[in-house]
């Protein structure tokens, strides 16, 4: 039989046919698990793309808090730099308090005490005033005495003439009396003028006493408040 046989042909038309269908099966099943893999892949790949998305999503809102993290962090340096740099101001400043609180105290510590000195000079001149002008007040008061003495005998020298028995008068020789007379006035006049001096001494002594004692007083009350400026620095600076 030749190959024109139709009996071949069918035979060769059969198997072909066969061959056909077995090749289309599997084409059909390779198809089929292909599609299968592709929805597997697809379905993995879109996992791991929604899985991506979501570490994406972590990552970016992990960075924004990063970031809001480092900001705050930044502001409280930064806070934290203020507070520090007010803080060493405030120091310096409380420092630079004390110090003059306790220098301003030391100063009017020693008015003070500059003024206690002249106000116990001030009150040693007074003392020394009222005597003198106590004294003066002796002195003229002597003197005027003196003085009075003196004129009493000059008066009573001068009453002394006499007339002789011719009717001529003989004045007395009062000039001793009359010298004596002279001097005490003189010494009446430098008396006054001292006890003069010394009142004036005494006027000026007790003025100068009230602008000591006003001295102390107005050092007492700096004192008291530089005291107080000293006490309530060292408390700030501590």
């Amino acid at each position: 039989m030749t190959i024109q046989d139709p009996r071949i042909l069918i035979i060769l038309l059969n198997d072909l046919l066969e061959e056909l269908k077995r090749w289309t099966i599997t084409t059909r099943d390779t198809l089929t698990d292909m599609s299968w893999y592709q929805n597997q892949g697809e379905e993995k790949v879109t996992q791991a793309q929604y899985h991506a998305a979501i570490v994406q999503n972590q990552a970016n809102n992990d960075r924004e808090a990063v970031d809001s993290a480092d900001n705050e962090v930044n502001q409280l340096l930064s806070d934290c730099y203020q507070a520090l740099d007010n803080a060493q101001q405030n120091l310096r400043q409380a420092e630079n308090s004390q110090h003059e609180a306790q220098s301003t105290l030391n100063h009017w510590e020693t008015e003070l005490n500059l003024a206690q000195i002249w106000l116990e000079q001030a009150e040693a001149r007074l003392q020394s005033a009222i005597k003198e002008r106590e004294q003066a007040e002796i002195d003229v008061r002597n003197k005027e005495s003196d003085l009075q003495s003196a004129e009493t005998a000059l008066s009573n020298c001068e009453s002394s003439g006499h007339t002789d028995d011719e009717g001529r008068y003989h004045a007395p020789n009062c000039s001793g009396e009359s010298a004596r007379v002279s001097r005490a006035e003189s010494a009446v006049l430098d008396a006054r003028q001292n006890l003069d001096r010394a009142i004036a001494e005494e006027a000026a002594a007790r003025n100068e006493v009230r602008r000591a004692q006003a001295r102390v007083n107005s050092c007492y009350s700096a004192v008291g408040y530089a005291q107080e400026a000293d006490s309530r620095a060292s408390v700030a600076f501590n």
